[in-house]
């Protein structure tokens, strides 16, 4: 997508490589946070289970890496700082996941008019 939109024709590793984790934990100071993105349902009967356990069985991860407190501050405040990182228009694209991305809006979305490219 970069290559139509923008003409970036070189392979981007901090785009395409990224680390995603919607579930991990790391030691702050003498505690231990646990950051859960996942989009859940919380009527859901497993949901209930997932939760059970954020909040009582996470003491049992064995997570080895850490931070200091101060270094986890300033990491939040910078990233508050600079604000949503918007998503490409085919991460978005996906992200909606109600239509394939050969579906017309998705092109309508991007503003890449086909016909136009050589």
């Amino acid at each position: 997508m970069k290559g139509l939109l923008q003409g970036v024709k070189e392979f981007i590793d901090q785009d395409t490589l990224r680390n995603f984790s919607h579930l991990f934990s790391i030691k702050a100071g003498n505690g231990l946070l646990v950051v859960c993105t996942l989009q859940i349902d919380k009527t859901a009967p497993v949901t209930q289970s997932l939760l059970d356990w954020l909040f009582h069985g996470a003491n049992e991860l064995n997570t080895a890496r850490t931070i200091s407190v101060g270094a986890l501050k300033e990491y939040l405040a910078a990233q508050t700082k600079a604000g949503v990182r918007k998503e490409d228009v085919m991460n978005h694209f996906w992200e909606i996941d109600n239509k394939p991305v050969e579906d017309v809006l998705f092109w309508e979305a991007s503003g890449v008019d086909l016909s136009k490219i050589h």
